[in-house]
């Protein structure tokens, strides 16, 4: 290649990275200065929860082969509404939203058993749940520890890998 075309590509090739990074920081200076997050309206989706009618919870949810949902289905959303949820800043919480954490039930086991051979679901934490069905154990998602990555656990799991082994050795992990 000749020196007059390299020179012609570093030139092109500076002025797109410069222009990127122009068109970037313009991005990033707009957006602090604009309202990016949309207010979440409680009473109106409330409301449109309540209206929704039950039996659309058992309507088909596949079309042409793809999963959706029908039940409060989501209009169309584009790239800007991800940038405004990306960009947002972190949601504001009073004090006593920020204290309101979920009752650890005491005596976990007890309760289990109390139970006999009647299926259960019994709510661990985040995402992690200990059940019987039909009589096999299950675990979902386990996370018992006091990190996931980096958000620290608020509340003790609401029942502990001592516990579940106390009641069953037996259990299906998923």
């Amino acid at each position: 290649m000749k020196k007059s075309k390299i020179s012609r590509w570093l030139k092109a090739a500076a002025l797109l990275i410069i222009a990127g990074a122009a068109a970037r920081s313009i991005l990033l200076s707009c957006s602090g200065c604009a309202k990016i997050a949309p207010d979440f309206d409680e009473a109106a989706w409330h409301a449109r929860v309540t209206e929704t009618d039950a039996d659309a919870l058992y309507a088909p949810h596949k079309k042409d082969g793809v999963f959706f949902n029908p039940w409060l289905a989501m209009g169309k959303k584009g790239f800007l509404t991800l940038l405004r949820w990306r960009l947002a800043p972190d949601q504001d919480y009073t004090d006593a939203e920020k204290q309101f954490l979920p009752k650890v039930i005491p005596d976990p086991v007890e309760r289990i058993r109390a139970a006999g051979d009647k299926d259960f679901i019994f709510w661990v934490g985040h995402a992690t749940f200990f059940m019987r069905i039909n009589g096999r154990y299950w675990l979902t998602d386990p996370m018992f520890s006091d990190r996931a990555l980096l958000p620290k656990r608020r509340t003790p799991p609401g029942i502990t890998i001592d516990e579940i082994l106390a009641i069953t050795d037996q259990i299906t992990c998923v």
